[in-house]
């Protein structure tokens, strides 16, 4: 149910000078800010009903996003965090998704990735892929965001970055693939992020080079058979002898399907 315009407006007011204070001078004021915000979306035992906070998220959002980019990383944390509960909260995230995954792109989603914190740059993948889970079908407008969060992100360093970025990936097709007039825009971007997988499956940690095996095999019903035979078929041959039985098992698994499977193109 929408909520009255009226509340809506009434809330945006009252939270006019949080949100100013969001991009102030001041790091201490920007830091209070988030918090503040938080209490009064959140925690407050008078915080917008459901109707009300969602209908008010949209006009929140481009300045709470802000913060992904603040010079302190406290703030960007918190921006961070603020962000992911708020469209936890929300009942219709994808209205969020238009501000959201282009702010998540310029972050995590160019190379090479600007923000030094393991922690905050695993948060905001795992954000994306919150928001992509979310929004179901109606993510389809932004699966280019989200192959370009995952080419730049499995370069991380950081292993669980790297097995964040599959598992977005993964949620990407599990929420587009039912859908027929999606499976363009899957194919059309599959390529992309199977190619920036595909290296970490010689991964020293077994976890992520089963997670990146989970993503191609998720994305390898969307590539051609010339994509098969340049990249994926000479990229997943050292697999029939990791030394992790796990991971071999898997393989095996995947293999077979790929098999019984013949791609478009």
């Amino acid at each position: 149910m929408a909520a009255n315009k009226a509340a809506v407006d009434h809330l945006l007011a009252s939270l006019q000078r949080d949100l100013n204070s969001c991009t102030d001078a001041d790091r201490s004021l920007r830091r209070r800010a988030f918090d503040s915000l938080r209490k009064r979306l959140l925690d407050a035992p008078d915080a917008p009903d459901e109707a009300t906070l969602t209908d008010a998220l949209p006009a929140l959002f481009p300045t709470l996003l802000r913060g992904f980019t603040d010079g302190v990383e406290k703030v960007r944390e918190k921006s961070a965090e603020l962000v992911n509960d708020l469209l936890a909260r929300s009942a219709d995230p994808a209205t969020l998704l238009p501000s959201l995954m282009p702010a998540l792109k310029a972050t995590v989603g160019v190379v090479p990735v600007e923000e030094p914190s393991e922690e905050i740059r695993m948060g905001l993948v795992n954000l994306a892929k919150a928001a992509i889970v979310a929004a179901a079908e109606r993510a389809e407008p932004f699966a280019e965001e989200v192959a370009a969060i995952v080419h730049a992100s499995m370069r991380d360093q950081f292993h669980e970055v790297k097995k964040a970025s599959c598992a977005l990936a993964e949620a990407l097709v599990a929420g587009l693939s039912p859908h027929p007039s999606a499976r363009v825009t899957l194919a059309r971007h599959a390529p992309k992020m199977i190619n920036a997988a595909l290296p970490d499956l010689a991964h020293r940690h077994s976890q992520v080079r089963h997670a990146c095996l989970a993503c191609v095999d998720a994305l390898f019903d969307f590539v051609s058979a010339g994509d098969v035979a340049d990249a994926l078929a000479p990229g997943v041959r050292q697999l029939c002898g990791d030394r992790t039985p796990a991971v071999r098992s898997a393989f095996h698994v995947a293999l077979a399907r790929w098999i019984s499977h013949v791609p478009g193109g």
